[in-house]
């Protein structure tokens, strides 16, 4: 029988709320197994709380494309302390699912979905604060999500499911370069994480809009030669939305059992570029986590928030470390509050602090070094979603542009606008 993703991923969730066995009055709940990617414009489904998926915004009328825009203050306080500031207005509409891609003094922004699927970008220069219109990108037009990856120099892009594009952007000359169509049946950011190691790009994905289960992919891309080759899956399967870092010389994921109606939690795995091995990790106090944060911090892998098995209607507040070399884990104190990863994209390194914005609009941050915890002054835009709120370390700020609000219809509810956070001294 022919089963779609979004079959799957309901059949899925339902198998998950029959593991938890919650309240049925159980306020404020959110089901750990998110939606699933949107596959095409209005698109609509029965997702996994049984709501009509419906496009949720009409595209803003914007200015001249390449009109340029300058900052306007928002709660920052003096320079240097902690607060948030409004980003300029973008020259491209908000949108839900989009791909955010730091390259360290700008954020690069494409694709995502509002009323139809975007195939647009714009770049914003942190040092001048002014916003840039992309040229048209050679990628899938009929896809507006996507997954990409800063090599330092270029920012290279894959979208597209059973035919999947690439290409590299340079933000420096302003150009996109075509790349070889990659070997993968997709390309769609629930679903696949890049990354760039030892100047390759290594795409790594789980799961494929076909019948029957969903496959392992893994696609290394070698820079010097632009040449695909395919990589050797991984030795056990997990879900989509995994979570996953870039850790060392291993790319480190930590994705949900493949059997959660008898096992609850998640496994770690690590793949080693260098000599395309994979190895199992022993779970630890991760074994009995979902939908964590998972960040590395140069020397550990901070794996923390989610939802514990043995209490899943709330999000929880503790967090440990894995010194990967030794196996060995050390516990962190708990959070002022609970948190949650944001499922379609990775989480922040600050340099100093593991940092992510909760559902709230609250930051966290924890400085591994000081094993202290800071949670900052909420956002003026409101609560953002858990799912479809891509975050970006830009420029010394955690940058917030559009995104979804999370809303129980589904995809799309873009948010309007960005603003930039910048954390306290220490952290």
């Amino acid at each position: 029988m022919n089963l779609d993703l979004e079959t799957r991923l309901s059949r899925a969730a339902q198998v998950l709320d029959e593991h938890i066995e919650r309240p049925a009055t159980a306020p404020g709940y959110v089901a750990p197994v998110p939606r699933p990617s949107r596959r095409r414009p209005l698109l609509v489904s029965v997702g996994v709380f049984g709501c009509v998926m419906l496009a949720a915004a009409v595209m803003l009328a914007r200015g001249n494309d390449d009109q340029q825009r300058t900052i306007t203050p928002g709660q920052a306080g003096p320079a240097g302390s902690e607060g948030w500031t409004t980003l300029p207005d973008a020259p491209i509409s908000k949108r839900a699912q989009g791909l955010v891609v730091s390259t360290g003094d700008g954020v690069f922004v494409w694709g995502g979905y509002d009323d139809n699927n975007k195939s647009d970008g714009a770049y914003l220069d942190m040092t001048t604060s002014v916003w840039r219109k992309l040229p048209s990108a050679p990628l899938a037009g009929n896809r507006g999500d996507a997954v990409g990856v800063w090599t330092g120099r270029e920012v290279v892009v894959l979208n597209g499911i059973n035919d999947v594009h690439a290409a590299a952007f340079d933000p420096v000359a302003f150009t996109w370069r075509e790349l070889p169509a990659p070997p993968l049946a997709n390309a769609a950011n629930a679903m696949n994480r890049a990354f760039f190691l030892d100047g390759a790009v290594i795409v790594i994905g789980v799961a494929s809009e076909s019948e029957g289960n969903a496959p392992s992919q893994v696609a290394r891309l070698d820079l010097a030669t632009t040449q695909w080759s395919i990589a050797a899956n991984p030795p056990l399967q997990v879900g989509s939305f995994f979570q996953a870092a870039a850790a060392g010389d291993e790319i480190v994921i930590v994705g949900l059992r493949p059997n959660m109606k008898d096992e609850c939690g998640s496994i770690i795995l690590a793949y080693r570029p260098s000599t395309n091995t994979w190895r199992e990790i022993a779970g630890g106090p991760a074994a009995e986590r979902l939908s964590p944060v998972v960040v590395w911090t140069g020397s550990e892998l901070f794996v923390g928030g989610g939802r514990l098995c043995s209490q899943l209607i709330d999000s929880s507040a503790s967090a440990d470390l894995l010194d990967l070399a030794t196996g060995q884990w050390r516990h962190a104190p708990d959070a002022p509050i609970g948190f949650e990863t944001s499922l379609r994209y990775a989480d922040l390194w600050t340099g100093r602090s593991v940092a992510t914005i909760n559902r709230d609009g609250t930051p966290l941050l924890f400085n591994p070094a000081t094993n202290q915890w800071h949670a900052g002054i909420p956002s003026a835009n409101g609560g953002l979603s858990s799912e479809s709120t891509p975050l970006a370390w830009a420029g010394g700020s955690i940058v917030v542009w559009s995104g979804d609000r999370g809303d129980s219809k589904g995809c799309c509810n873009p948010i309007t606008g960005g603003e930039a956070y910048t954390p306290p001294p220490g952290f």
